[in-house]
């Protein structure tokens, strides 16, 4: 189904097509997107990102504002591949014999953080009033108003991806949002550790604006049921018929129904793999000099 499609699917369940119900489903859609996108690494999200440590980052470095997850961090320098596994700071030093990362739990503080002044146009991918920011802050990645998705600044003014949405007047915006998040890396024995490092990740799909748009999901329906639940399952007199939206979603018993058939079909993306000979050794290609 396209954004329209769904849309109109939202109209037709609650019955209205006034023009604040219509904003209410524009939301709601893309609210009920980003918590189907956050249930798993979907591989149209997934991304690489490098990064490197001086061991001494106490509280770790920032990622990209819009990541989701993290599903591998590999250090893949000096012709070797070392894999960090996941733990937690409180289990740092629970001493396993691996290397390991783990997101601190640092407040992150905004590089700007304004309640109005910005000024967005839809089909714009610049700021007309950019003199309210704290100056050039390219790589920083920012949230519009009370708009859906991330957009990441290229230059004082212009970011990326287009806006869509509906264009803003006198707004807020936040540079550098207070959820994203950071990592810290550690050697085998817990140690802050110097490297460079690959980290694999997926972040938020572009948010859903334009009629002609597709969910990036191998189908809609769950998206839809998650919509109809969202809408109706408020009102008194149908929350009988949003329950059976609920066994559609996730089965009577929660462990199955279109949501999990849903995953099923998202393939668990593979991390790009050093090539190597037999014996473990890495193969390089090309001519030897």
């Amino acid at each position: 189904m396209t954004f329209g499609e769904l849309v109109q699917s939202g109209q037709d369940i609650i019955r209205s097509h006034d023009a604040d119900d219509l904003k209410k489903i524009k939301r709601v859609i893309n609210n009920c997107y980003y918590r189907i996108w956050e249930l798993a690494p979907w591989k149209a999200g997934m991304r690489q990102i490098s990064l490197t440590f001086t061991a001494s980052e106490t509280d770790g470095q920032y990622l990209r504002s819009d990541l989701i997850g993290v599903t591998d961090v590999v250090d893949e320098t000096d012709g070797e591949e070392i894999k960090y596994h996941e733990t937690s700071e409180d289990k740092r030093f629970s001493i396993d014999g691996k290397r390991h990362w783990f997101h601190p739990s640092v407040a992150v503080t905004p590089t700007d953080e304004l309640d109005k002044g910005i000024t967005i146009a839809k089909g714009n991918s610049s700021i007309s009033s950019a003199s309210k920011l704290s100056g050039n802050q390219s790589g920083e990645y920012f949230q519009v108003a009370d708009q859906p998705g991330y957009y990441q600044f290229t230059s004082t003014t212009a970011f990326t991806p287009v806006y869509h949405g509906p264009s803003i007047s006198n707004k807020g915006i936040v540079v550098r949002p207070r959820n994203t998040k950071k990592l810290v890396i550690v050697d085998e024995d817990a140690a802050l550790e110097a490297a460079t490092v690959k980290v694999y990740g997926w972040v938020y799909p572009i948010p859903l604006h334009l009629d002609a748009q597709r969910p990036l999901l191998p189908h809609s329906r769950a998206l839809e049921l998650a919509m109809w639940i969202d809408l109706v399952g408020p009102k008194e007199k149908r929350r009988a018929e949003a329950q059976d939206y609920r066994n559609e979603l996730y089965g009577p018993d929660n462990t199955g129904g279109v949501m999990a058939q849903l995953l099923t079909m998202n393939r668990t993306p593979v991390k790009p793999v050093i090539p190597r000979a037999k014996n473990g050794t890495i193969l390089k290609y090309g001519r030897r000099r």
